[in-house]
């Protein structure tokens, strides 16, 4: 499986990309679930988990409040609004699975198009409806530096065995270090986003997909929040590193791009409408 989200990790900011293809390449097909199972936590102890599995999705202790932040991608606490009063105070245990038959087509789905399964999940099981809206705040720009960038365009041959064409793969990551492979701009900037605690909107204009190495020193090094799942994929999780330069100098000197601060439109998740599932 190429892609899973560590336990107790809070993933990606912003909302869910457009899938990226070719053009002459018709959109994946996402497989529904062929089974799907909603219960309250008989036990909360606060250990929860939420992931991806070779089958779809799989989910213990979980609230609607980590269930919609990850189905969506968004993680600061403004980008969300209209939750339900009974948020926060209702825990679940979750299941997704596919059919046997689709156990394939899921391995080629990278995690943005998984999440959609996720988002659908709760569409049929919480009645979940959203819509975005836009919203002018602080926000950093992810631009290119005067020197231009510092990293290469991922080179399709030299991709890990078995990894498919268009997907990213985080190789390795925790607070404070980064490598990954055939990433996108997008998908840096949503990286970068819960790292500095502000929305990151890429204006790098680069559209490729190129191999990343970043290395900083994070602020907090005992938070529990990791980055290894945040543009969606496979890592390790390990313990962050102590030490470096910031984050917005690692960007600069290492890549050579730039966060610039400035005001811009950001996309802002409204809840609709949701109901408390019933259990099965």
């Amino acid at each position: 499986m190429a892609f899973m989200t560590p336990l107790a990790t809070l993933s990606q900011a912003g909302p869910p990309p457009p899938v990226q293809t070719a053009a002459q390449t018709p959109p994946p097909v996402i497989p529904p679930f062929e089974v799907t199972s909603v219960k309250p936590t008989r036990v909360a102890d606060g250990r929860w988990r939420l992931s991806d599995t070779h089958e779809g999705w799989s989910g213990m202790d979980v609230g609607l409040l980590i269930l919609v932040q990850t189905a969506y991608g968004i993680f600061e606490p403004d980008r969300i609004e209209g939750w339900p009063k009974w948020e926060g105070s209702e825990k679940f245990d979750v299941e997704g699975k596919v059919a046997e038959t689709d156990v394939a087509t899921l391995r080629n789905l990278d995690y943005d198009q998984r999440r959609l399964m996720l988002q659908n999940l709760l569409a049929e099981r919480f009645k979940l409806a959203v819509h975005f809206e836009e919203r002018m705040r602080p926000i950093y720009a992810l631009v290119v530096a005067k020197n231009g960038p510092k990293f290469q365009e991922t080179k399709p041959e030299e991709l890990p065995a078995g990894m498919e064409k268009g997907i990213s793969l985080v190789t390795r990551s925790r607070r404070g270090q980064l490598t990954a492979v055939s990433f996108t701009m997008d998908a840096l900037a949503r990286f970068l986003t819960p790292e500095i605690d502000r929305y990151v909107a890429d204006e790098t204009g680069l559209t490729g997909r190129y191999d990343i190495e970043l290395n900083w020193a994070p602020d907090d090094i005992n938070t529990m929040q990791t980055s290894a799942d945040h543009a969606g994929a496979q890592a390790p999780l390990l313990p962050p590193a102590p030490s470096g330069p910031s984050i917005f100098t690692a960007v600069q000197e290492q890549l050579g791009l730039k966060l610039e601060p400035k005001n811009g439109s950001v996309p802002v998740l409204v809840i609709d409408h949701v109901e408390e599932p019933l259990p099965n």
